[in-house]
């Protein structure tokens, strides 16, 4: 499939930015079809598994940390925030836990990976 690069395992989706009528989107995205993901466009497949890579524009606060996370969950329900300026562990694990108590709050949150410094770990997962 020429939508994706591939090293390993991971898959990276080189043109993310196909109309959701498009027989691509129907290619690419199937699994989302029918989900409240439907008609967005992830930036990862890794594993069969979609995931949203979060950034922020310099200067970075901790606020960027949060929105990068709303922003993120309406994507996929895995996301990869980059973090390399540092917010806590505990500021983000609290937003996360904030994001469910909040009723209005629709989507939800199965993976967060943090990316610092080169470096990806799993931050938390939905048991």
């Amino acid at each position: 499939m020429s939508s994706f690069y591939k090293i390993n395992n991971y898959y990276c989706i080189a043109n993310p930015v196909v109309h959701f009528k498009s027989d691509e989107y129907k290619e690419i995205y199937k699994p989302l079809i029918g989900t409240i993901y439907e008609r967005k466009c992830p930036d990862l497949l890794i594993d069969g598994l979609f995931y949203e890579y979060e950034s922020y524009i310099p200067p970075f606060n901790k606020r960027k940390t949060a929105n990068m996370m709303s922003q993120g969950v309406k994507q996929s329900s895995r996301i990869i925030i980059n973090n390399n300026k540092g917010a806590s562990d505990r500021f983000i694990r609290r937003s996360i836990y904030d994001r469910f108590a909040d009723k209005n709050f629709k989507y939800d949150i199965e993976e967060l990976w943090l990316y610092e410094k080169g470096k990806l770990r799993l931050l938390f997962k939905k048991q």
